[in-house]
């Protein structure tokens, strides 16, 4: 089984989380995969860089999603971060926007609400089979 790697980063901002639009529609968290030899960590904080221009610190892994796809399995570790430099710059087909915690109706990727009711609630580390790919 391959697998595929991905970090992201939960931004917290002025009492508000920073997610972006993707192309497809929903909103998600600023991430990617993680290169060869990388850590989640550092590939969160790389990714994010290049997504939307904003230096970022992690802190704390807020949590880790396991799932399946064909014969992938695919581990998703979204990292709790703060802006500490950088310009927020966005490609065509992506926005920005800040959502405090009750403002989460709409369209969010699978892990967004998950996350921001962990980091809300203080529950850091914790590990999702939404799948049953343990």
């Amino acid at each position: 089984m391959t697998e595929i790697r991905i970090a992201a980063t939960l931004i917290f901002h002025n009492g508000k989380f920073l997610l972006i639009r993707e192309h497809y529609g929903l909103w998600e968290h600023p991430g990617g995969y993680v290169r060869e030899g990388e850590t989640f960590e550092g590939a969160a904080v790389r990714e994010t860089f290049e997504e939307i221009g904003l230096i970022v610190k992690v802190s704390s892994l807020v949590n880790a999603h396991y799932s399946r796809d064909g014969k992938e399995l695919i581990v998703k570790k979204i990292f709790l971060a703060n802006i500490v430099g950088g310009k927020l710059k966005l490609s065509e087909d992506k926005e920005v926007n800040l959502f405090s915690p009750n403002e989460l109706e709409g369209h969010f990727g699978k892990s967004v609400k998950q996350s921001i009711y962990d980091c809300v609630n203080h529950r850091y580390g914790l590990t999702y089979y939404p799948d049953g790919a343990a």
